[in-house]
């Protein structure tokens, strides 16, 4: 995945390199901790979230690299663009 910044001032790119089974185990893990540390009123919102199928999110996801998930351009010519 990269995430592209323009601005007027500057223009940079940002790489992350994560292999898919670092995001998959942070996910599963993640429950973990997070059902730990958050209030019990946050907690419903995240007890909602279908952990399982974000994973297959990423697996389905992997097929299509290259794939521009944001496009934004604003009124001042500021751009941002991710891409798989």
């Amino acid at each position: 995945m990269k995430i592209f910044i323009k601005t007027s001032k500057s223009k940079f790119t940002i790489p992350i390199i994560l292999p898919l089974f670092i995001i998959k185990l942070s996910l599963k893990l993640g429950k973990r901790v997070v059902n730990k540390y958050v209030d019990e009123e946050d907690l419903k919102y995240l007890n909602s979230l279908d952990w399982d199928a974000m994973c297959i999110v990423f697996d389905e996801l992997k097929k299509y690299k290259g794939l521009e998930l944001v496009n934004i351009i604003s009124h001042t010519g500021e751009t941002i663009k991710i891409i798989l």
